[in-house]
């Protein structure tokens, strides 16, 4: 559902620029690739605490645990492996909405003001391009 909103909002960001002729959304842009940014930024933390605190430890660990425990870990590795395919759905599906926002509004982007964390990050797509 997150990946369907993403890619709805930037959607309709991308097509104001010929359908909004008053410019309501382009003033909502820094906002909008705000949000977007921070909610990748958040998705990413979340990928990387996932695949630190739910791996398998090592083989010889392993074999100090017994069977019960070896299971509940294989399980939570499990889960957290079919987890993050989730959430980089979502990140993928953020990624290409801010892509195709660049890539719509190109030069446009530098007269708008933007926090220095989200423009480094912005920087990163508008260099991708």
């Amino acid at each position: 559902m997150d990946a369907l909103a993403a890619e709805a909002l930037c959607h309709l960001t991308c097509a104001s620029l010929t359908e909004d002729k008053f410019g309501v959304v382009q003033r909502d842009i820094p906002k909008i690739i705000e949000a977007l940014l921070s909610f990748l930024s958040a998705l990413e933390d979340y990928q990387a605490e996932l695949n630190a605190s739910y791996s398998l430890p090592p083989p010889d660990k392993l074999k100090e645990l017994s069977p019960k425990e070896v299971a509940e870990k294989e399980t939570l590795a499990m889960e957290a492996t079919r987890a993050g395919e989730v959430l980089s759905v979502v990140s993928d599906a953020i990624k290409d909405g801010i892509v195709q926002v660049v890539r719509t509004f190109g030069d446009k982007l530098t007269a708008f003001k933007f926090p220095p964390r989200i423009a480094r990050k912005l920087q990163g797509f508008v260099d991708y391009n």
